[in-house]
């Protein structure tokens, strides 16, 4: 009521408090949104601290969609939270569970050795997990392993299928790199 004000005078202050309340109840979205307020210091002050407990409270109760949300959080937070180990953790319970988001956020930290072993073939292995879900980055990023024959053999034919995918779902890179492949020529036999 009072987020919105609806019926009451709108006040994040008050909306704060009384989402301090369900969030110390343990109410998992109620939890996310006392993170999100801390995160952005609506009608709190801001503290990076706080968001990182809620989010987390959050996080344990198992929704990988949240899970992801407190990865994207240590793995991109400016201050003294930010931790690749503790995103790459959560994308991976997230992953395990078979969220796109996370299989792809934790491919990329097996990319750049970020919170994990640098590891190409695994950060395929989770690429082509998300890729088969649709995800569009993933399949942009999974034809470039192909082309490249990073952590993969290089295969034409998956090269051209995997960008293809991405490509039609707009993925600017995925277009960009389709069309300099048959402008040069190469693997044009491939449909």
């Amino acid at each position: 009521m009072y987020e919105w004000g609806r019926g009451v005078e709108q006040s994040d202050v008050k909306a704060a408090q009384w989402y301090r309340k369900g969030a110390e109840q343990g109410v998992e979205k109620v939890q996310l949104r006392m993170g999100f307020r801390y995160q952005q210091g609506q009608g709190v002050t801001k503290s990076e601290e706080e968001c990182v407990y809620w989010l987390t409270k959050a996080a344990e109760h198992g929704n990988p969609r949240t899970q992801v949300c407190l990865g994207m959080l240590f793995s991109h937070c400016d201050g003294a939270s930010r931790s690749d180990a503790e995103a790459a953790r959560w994308f991976k319970k997230a992953a395990d569970q078979g969220n796109a988001k996370a299989q792809s956020c934790l491919a990329f930290q097996y990319l750049k050795g970020h919170g994990v072993g640098q590891s190409e073939v695994e950060a395929v292995r989770w690429l082509k997990k998300a890729a088969d879900q649709g995800d569009a980055y993933s399949q942009c990023q999974l034809g470039a392993q192909f082309m490249l024959g990073h952590g993969v053999t290089q295969n034409e034919a998956e090269v051209v299928r995997w960008f293809k995918l991405s490509a039609n779902q707009g993925h600017v890179n995925a277009q960009c790199s389709l069309g300099r492949l048959f402008r040069k020529g190469l693997w044009c036999n491939t449909e």
